[in-house]
């Protein structure tokens, strides 16, 4: 069977080499922190550039992939042979990798990235019986806080409650390459601390991020679509990616969705609002925000949601930015 990414994250630098390595799944960032664990594992942690040859799988041959591995290398003991974007490499060359597998180079380490990856065919079995397939494929977002914790704890050595993993996926989005970096931040932030603080969290995440995310949809809301777009080039800009930034906006709006129903069986403005999850420091903005929502934009709010959300995900020909674009355009007018 194949290894989950995490479990073999955590295999330390003296772990035994395999001779055919798979890393499979569509997770960006799983992919990177798995293939530099074999990287490392293969060659070391200051490898000669001679020890490691890289192809692409859309055109690479097959006998090119083979000398390299065959080659012993000048400095070194071992070369390390990676074929990127590797479903047309595996699917072209079965036959002849299913040979390779009974027969493997002693001096060469073949590693195959691929999206996809077929467990039932006869190469697949082959490789998981007797190599290493690792499983990069992205967690499902309601596992995505507990990913947030392990990564924390492994990673960077700092406690963190689910809680506030859950609350700092809310405030970035479920890219765990966004996530990360948001660790790595807040690892600094604490210090020697040994754990990180939901209200680390909210000075150093939600302090920021969400700020101008409040600020986008405000300008939306208040019908400054030119504004909106102006913020959002900015946001993107500084690195924010468009499927965090719709998470934020989406995560804002069903939240007032929420405190709206509530509203109007009678609760409360400010107690409907903290019932929907709002923290305390964002309450006030976010009864101006539900003020300008109107009972009109409530009215599509959900099905522009669901489509904004399928749309970025890939359900449509259009860029990521195009989508979030779009989006907030519709919103303005409505």
């Amino acid at each position: 069977m194949p290894v989950s990414s995490t479990d073999f994250l955590k295999r330390k630098q003296k772990d035994p080499v395999t001779a055919i390595y798979v890393v499979f799944g569509d997770e960006t960032f799983l992919h990177r922190q798995v293939v530099d664990q074999i990287r490392q594992l293969a060659l070391g942690d200051d490898p000669d550039d001679l020890t490691y040859a890289v192809h692409d799988g859309k055109q690479a041959a097959i006998a090119d992939v083979l000398d390299d591995l065959f080659t012993p290398p000048f400095l070194g003991d071992r070369r390390l042979v990676h074929v990127e974007e590797g479903e047309p490499f595996i699917s072209q060359h079965r036959d002849a990798l299913e040979r390779y597998a009974k027969s493997p180079s002693e001096c060469g380490v073949l590693l195959l990235e691929a999206k996809t990856w077929r467990s039932n065919t006869k190469l697949a079995k082959a490789i998981e019986k007797d190599f290493i397939a690792v499983d990069a494929s992205a967690p499902k977002a309601w596992h995505v806080p507990d990913w947030v914790v392990r990564w924390s704890r492994d990673h960077y050595k700092k406690q963190l409650d689910r809680e506030t993993a859950a609350w700092l996926v809310e405030l970035a989005g479920t890219e765990l390459g966004q996530l990360d970096q948001e660790l790595a931040k807040l690892t600094t932030y604490v210090g020697e601390a040994p754990a990180i603080s939901i209200d680390a969290v909210n000075k150093l995440v939600a302090g920021t991020r969400t700020e101008t995310a409040f600020k986008l949809l405000d300008m939306v809301l208040g019908g400054e679509a030119s504004r909106a777009i102006e913020l959002l080039d900015r946001m993107l800009v500084a690195g924010e990616s468009p499927v965090s930034i719709l998470a934020m906006a989406t995560a804002q709006l069903r939240k007032l969705t929420r405190a709206a129903r509530e509203a109007v069986a009678g609760v409360p403005l400010e107690s409907a609002i903290k019932n929907a999850g709002i923290p305390p420091f964002a309450v006030q903005k976010s009864a101006t925000q539900l003020r300008r929502l109107g009972r009109k934009r409530m009215a599509h709010l959900y099905r522009r949601l669901l489509r904004a959300d399928l749309d970025i995900k890939g359900g449509t020909a259009l860029a990521p930015r195009a989508v979030l674009e779009r989006f907030l355009l519709d919103l303005a007018r409505t």
